[in-house]
């Protein structure tokens, strides 16, 4: 079947204000979780567009490589969550916001979706860049169970070789984790790793802890951006005093090719998700969607978008705390915006208008992995 004759339009099911959700992750389904408590039966039609219908904890990822959290507890279906709402398990590819119409790409064929209200909340995305071996990433719970069993599986290997005391390559090379990007995502699964290796090692009979080498590249990538400088060196300090070695300005190859010095090679650089920019709304010189104080899109002028919102991690959140600086992209505030979201779109709808957003609550770094309930088994017997 082509793709002009899958092209079909998605008719909605009601004649209530219908609000498009692009984006399943902490921001987009507590949008329509949200949404879904406040209105009244029949006041507004909500739809979720995923591309893989399930919602992603981030903050539950490292748990899931160290061993703490299982795979089932970081990620659930979104049509469970989000019983009420219309969840359409696709990519939205093409906005025409002025039309009120999204084109999504579904198994099946492409669809378009009509609406009133849109919310996006699509994250960030893999940046482009060199290929890096297998290019493991840390976005979903399977790739934090493929991470967890590739680090085992080059410990078993490491386990395997005579440690004669003298120095050897391929051993420490299968003993060494290489993270490019120290964003977010690049630092946590650094803090993963070494503490997951750290454990195994100490239950094995040929492994010190001293042998692993976890090593952070930054890649030109924003040191934990959006946070406070003084915040963000106190987290390197944590890592470096656990054992990772932070090189927060090196390029991905300035220690030569990872692939030919770390036998696990992870791709931890983010880049705001390519769809506003894409759609002509109002974008930084980083990408993300602008939005105003109280999380309406705004163009250059600070003029609002009608019918436009933003929340989450591609989107630059003015921080009322902070003038003149834009909230971290951490799932604390991604969920607290989300509620606002949800509370300013509500208020639109009945005639009223949206409040400014501030985050309420301390910032709760997720950076250390919760800790296994047990230790992790050795990695002989774990990988089989």
């Amino acid at each position: 079947m082509s793709r002009a004759s899958a092209r079909r339009a998605l008719p909605p099911t009601t004649d209530a204000p219908r609000v498009l959700v692009v984006g399943g992750g902490v921001a987009g389904s507590g949008v329509a979780r949200r949404l879904l408590r406040v209105l009244a039966p029949g006041e507004a039609h909500v739809t979720v567009v995923d591309p893989g219908g399930t919602t992603t904890d981030p903050a539950r990822l490292a748990g899931v490589v160290t061993g703490a959290v299982r795979p089932a507890a970081a990620a659930a279906p979104l049509a469970e969550a989000l019983r009420g709402a219309e969840v359409v398990a696709g990519a939205v590819t093409a906005l025409h916001h002025a039309g009120r119409t999204a084109r999504a790409e579904l198994p099946g064929g492409v669809v378009d979706l009509r609406y009133d209200v849109l919310v996006l909340a699509t994250g960030t995305a893999p940046a482009a860049g060199p290929a890096l071996g297998d290019d493991l990433v840390l976005r979903t719970a399977d790739d934090a169970v493929r991470l967890r069993e590739r680090v085992l599986d080059r410990l078993r290997r490491a386990e395997r070789l005579p440690d004669d005391g003298a120095p050897d390559a391929e051993r420490s090379r299968l003993l060494t984790t290489a993270v490019v990007g120290a964003g977010w995502a690049g630092t946590s699964a650094a803090a993963a790793v070494e503490q997951l290796a750290r454990s195994v090692t100490r239950t094995s009979a040929t492994l010190r802890p001293a042998d692993v080498r976890v090593v952070l590249l930054g890649a030109g990538e924003e040191l934990l951006p959006g946070l406070d400088p003084a915040a963000a060196a106190r987290v390197v300090r944590d890592l470096r005093r656990r054992g990772v070695e932070v090189h927060a300005d090196a390029g991905p190859d300035a220690l030569g090719d990872p692939r030919s010095w770390a036998g696990t090679v992870v791709r931890a650089l983010e880049a705001p998700h390519p769809l506003p920019a894409a759609a002509g709304l109002p974008v930084d010189a980083r990408g993300r969607l602008l939005v105003g104080a109280d999380l309406r899109v705004v163009d250059g002028g600070g003029t609002p978008v009608p019918g436009a919102w933003g929340a989450g991690d591609g989107c630059a959140v003015p921080d009322a705390a902070r003038p003149g600086r834009t909230c971290p992209p951490t799932a604390d505030h991604a969920a607290q915006q989300a509620r606002h979201v949800a509370d300013g779109v509500v208020a639109v709808l009945r005639g009223g208008r949206p409040l400014p957003f501030r985050y309420r609550g301390p910032l709760r770094q997720r950076l250390r992995p919760p800790r296994p309930a047990l230790p992790p088994a050795g990695p002989t017997a774990r990988a089989t």
